[in-house]
């Protein structure tokens, strides 16, 4: 490259400086002091060099559809010339304010800039920013470019969007949402569900004596007297399912049916957390179970989970996930709650499903589903809505099917309202 710059640059000048001496014309020789300035000046210039992209931090967390802010920071040590700048985005993101390619000049002095654009994360999960491509220019482009690659480990944490529990803690609220009844325990405070009549035991509170059936029920005059006995509040346990299958990809990549479930599982299991209850999640159809648990720890476990979960082929459906827990349901009496998108075709294996958890969990026990909408996902203009209004009508038979086998449904339009506010609507004011 300098070889040929040096080749064209001399001819043009001893070119112009002849022509000027033999027709003795002042105007040509000055000018042919131009090529020969340009390669002087050249000549003493260099590239950038001392190229060094970095990074604010190693790690960020940010929220779906939250715009993060990511700071590019660059150093070049010596040289002077352009020198360009680009940030690689990881999948799922997009831009939304600034530009992750910048152009700067460096001049004769060490050089130190920092860059912010804003991207907006639209899709849960783990994600890293991809390399750095930097390409330095002589300043007279006397030398050719040089394109450089950089390895940058900035992690970007995405979590789905959760309920604030803290909307739902005002004791004045009762909640159409239905609570698991108290699991049996044999401490904690007596509950007024009756359990039995029993003998007298030392310790044993005198209301508690039941008069008439001591009285129908003695045969010997020494014989004690007989208590009601009440259940005493135990910890009171929810499972969640969330379905996993191919049925749950109505949507784009980003925008679909299980990112909706994902979230609504957030919310419901902060939910209850927060209102320490024992939460298990099922993942039915992916293979992956995370026991009932309380407090921070199982919060963290259940996100984290959340965050990594995606769709699978697999079959299987709601029963075999119930079959592989069914030894730590029996008798429970569990709050059951499955997150899916309704359809004809997983239709028999959910009602014969939510049979079978009333068979394992026991006569109390209580079921509910959460029917994530994914038609009203699809939707771009009033003809696919259209669509969308007359795919919701055929899925009404089977709603009214689960309701009258006395499972509390839900169905929620997610382009409609969010899942916090579909929680809250399901709560009235005590007066």
């Amino acid at each position: 490259m300098w070889t040929k710059v040096l080749s064209r640059e001399f001819k043009a000048f001893a070119g112009l400086f002849l022509a000027g001496l033999i027709l003795q014309n002042m105007v040509l020789i000055f000018i042919s002091l131009a090529p020969l300035l340009y390669l002087v000046i050249g000549h003493n210039l260099e590239r950038p060099r001392g190229i060094k992209p970095g990074i604010e931090r190693t790690r960020k967390k940010a929220w779906v559809n939250e715009n993060l802010s990511i700071t590019s920071p660059l150093q070049v040590e010596s040289g002077s010339g352009l020198v360009t700048y680009h940030q690689t985005l990881p999948p799922f993101f997009s831009l939304s304010e600034g530009n992750n390619f910048h152009v700067f000049f460096k001049g004769r002095r060490p050089f130190n800039a920092e860059e912010d654009y804003w991207v907006r994360c639209t899709r849960r999960g783990f994600y890293a920013t991809g390399t750095v491509t930097t390409e330095s220019m002589h300043a007279l482009a006397m030398e050719t470019g040089r394109v450089d690659s950089f390895c940058t480990s900035l992690e970007i944490l995405v979590r789905p969007v959760s309920l604030d529990p803290r909307r739902m803690r005002d004791p004045r609220l009762t909640s159409r949402i239905p609570l698991p009844i108290g699991a049996i325990s044999k401490i904690g405070p007596i509950t007024t569900d009756f359990k039995e009549i029993r003998e007298y035991r030392p310790g044993d509170l005198f209301r508690n004596i039941n008069w008439k059936a001591t009285a129908r029920m003695s045969r010997n005059p020494n014989m004690p007297p007989v208590v009601n006995d009440y259940e005493r509040e135990g910890r009171k346990n929810v499972w969640v399912f969330l379905d996993c299958g191919s049925g749950m990809k109505i949507g784009s990549s980003v925008e679909n049916a299980f990112e909706y479930a994902v979230q609504a599982v957030g919310g419901l299991s902060e939910f209850y957390l927060s209102r320490s209850c024992n939460v298990g999640v099922v993942f039915y159809n992916y293979g992956k179970t995370i026991l009932p648990d309380l407090g921070r720890r199982q919060k963290g476990v259940i996100a984290r989970a959340l965050i990594k979960m995606e769709m699978t082929s697999m079959t299987g459906g709601l029963r075999a996930a119930l079959r592989s827990c069914k030894g730590r349901l029996i008798g429970t009496n569990p709050l059951f709650i499955v997150v899916t998108s309704l359809h004809s075709e997983t239709h028999k294996d959910l009602h014969e499903g939510i049979m079978d958890m009333r068979r394992f969990g026991g006569p109390r026990t209580q079921t509910m589903l959460v029917h994530v909408s994914g038609y009203d996902v699809l939707p771009r203009d009033d003809i696919e809505r259209a669509g969308a209004v007359l795919a919701n009508l055929s899925l009404q038979p089977l709603m009214r099917d689960l309701r009258a086998s006395g499972t509390f449904v839900v169905p929620w339009d997610p382009r409609a309202q969010s899942f916090q506010r579909l929680m809250i609507m399901g709560v009235k004011r005590r007066r």
